[in-house]
């Protein structure tokens, strides 16, 4: 599996362009330069995600007692426990007859499935991006109420190919965690959303093995940036500074209000 996990086959198409909407205050503006001027973008944990569901599903252990105990010493193997097969199997055999340890009772259930949601939500890194750019909640939502800007990166580029579509479910996902597969347990864990979110038309990408952090991209793969509809002077000069520092060219445009309904006009400008 590489760091950065190519997407699986899905029917969903892939949008020519992505859009990572962005705000400009304190840090936030620093770290938008690194952006654009330096070709820098970072992936975060779940834990910082404004979703408490995100990347937190339900885990079962259902299961035989025979089950139970196998997939007990599966973990322990797995951790290096220093204990003989036979030390295994009898700690096991005390592991289900302790409703403190037994993952079937609420108590050590809920134990365990906090840790595996502490894992998730804090050792992986995610780079959470759209296929829209001019959807209202999300300018107001991540980019300081239109006041701040959307990027814009080529989704036929080799680091977007990365990506793959956020699936949208009624139901809180999941994991058994005998029979699902690392595969399986991760689409369910990383790419699951409540359709509360379907608006977003969210895709992601993953970085499994060195958790969150800065990820370096191509010049090339930043083609534009949207300026929100509110944006201040302020926000026009430092967009065109950054652009200017640029290698590679980039396009910017410019939000408006549509006069007549409830939406955004994209236009490309000239700074």
């Amino acid at each position: 599996m590489n760091d950065l996990q190519s997407k699986s086959e899905t029917d969903e198409p892939r949008p020519a362009k992505f859009y990572k909407y962005r705000q400009l205050i304190g840090d936030s503006a620093k770290y938008l330069e690194r952006t654009i001027c330096h070709n820098e973008i970072y992936f975060a944990a779940p834990e910082t995600f404004n979703d408490p569901f995100d990347c937190h599903p339900d885990f079962s252990h259902e299961g035989t007692a025979e089950e139970l105990m196998d997939y007990y010493i599966y973990l322990a193997k797995k951790r290096g426990t220093p204990m003989s097969e036979a030390e295994l199997q009898q700690d096991a055999r005390l592991m289900l007859a302790d409703p403190m340890r037994n993952p079937q009772y609420g108590i050590s259930s809920d134990a365990i499935q906090d840790e595996y949601a502490r894992h998730l939500r804090s050792e992986y890194g995610v780079l959470c991006v759209s296929a829209v750019c001019d959807d209202i909640l999300m300018w107001s939502h991540y980019a300081d109420f239109h006041r701040g800007v959307c990027l814009e990166f080529d989704g036929e580029a080799k680091f977007m190919q990365r990506a793959f579509p956020v699936s949208y479910s009624k139901e809180r996902p999941t994991i058994h965690m005998r029979r699902d597969s690392n595969e399986v347990a991760l689409e369910k864990s990383l790419r699951t959303k409540s359709d509360h979110w379907k608006y977003e038309r969210e895709w992601r990408l993953l970085k499994y093995t060195v958790g969150p952090g800065v990820v370096q991209f191509r010049p090339e793969n930043l083609t534009g940036i949207v300026i929100g509809a509110e944006a201040t002077s302020v926000t026009v000069d430092l967009v065109r500074r950054w652009v200017s520092q640029r290698a590679a060219p980039i396009s910017v445009y410019q939000a408006t209000k549509n006069r007549h309904t409830f939406a955004l006009d994209i236009v490309e400008i000239t700074l």
